[in-house]
């Protein structure tokens, strides 16, 4: 998950924590009757991985972003490929608006990858609904609250990232 040895277990951690976080079954939490259990099951992985190409994309490898989805895929019980092709796919296209897009305001940068965000994971939803044959409203609703959960975390945390990640 990291190209440089610096602050590398940081991002580790953190994505092995929000891996162990979304493996917690909703549906155990709050009944299997309740509406609940189609809205709770938030991608964690993702907006955690995109908080760390925000601040430092030069230390996410795609390798090992790509096993890792692997690795997700077996604890998921997905189809074998999904998270690390979506994983990989979200830090190149947000590596590239970051190369593009150096000169334009740093909200705008975030509108795009909030877009990213949400696109990849939206694609990811759609081959998991379609797979398992859920309803389109049932399986769009996780990407969007990802996407607000992401904007959430960075307002919350963004003291403490840049403390902790300034070299």
């Amino acid at each position: 998950m990291v190209a440089s040895a610096r602050g590398g277990w940081l991002i580790a951690l953190s994505l092995f924590a929000t891996l162990l976080i979304s493996t917690v079954q909703i549906s155990s939490i709050v009944g299997s009757d309740s509406v609940l259990k189609y809205v709770l099951p938030v991608e964690w992985i993702t907006p955690m991985l995109t908080v760390w190409i925000w601040y430092r994309p030069q230390r996410i490898s795609l390798p090992l972003i790509w096993l890792f989805g692997f690795f997700c895929d077996a604890v998921f019980q997905q189809p074998l490929g999904l998270n690390g092709a979506m994983l990989v796919a979200l830090v190149f296209a947000c590596r590239q608006i970051q190369v593009l897009m150096v000169d334009f305001d740093k909200k705008f940068q975030y509108a795009i990858f909030l877009f990213c965000l949400l696109t990849v994971l939206l694609i990811k939803s759609a081959i998991e609904g379609f797979t398992t044959g859920t309803e389109l409203v049932i399986w769009s609703l996780g990407p969007v609250l990802s996407a607000v959960m992401l904007t959430i975390v960075l307002a919350l945390f963004r003291p403490l990232w840049v403390r902790i990640v300034d070299e």
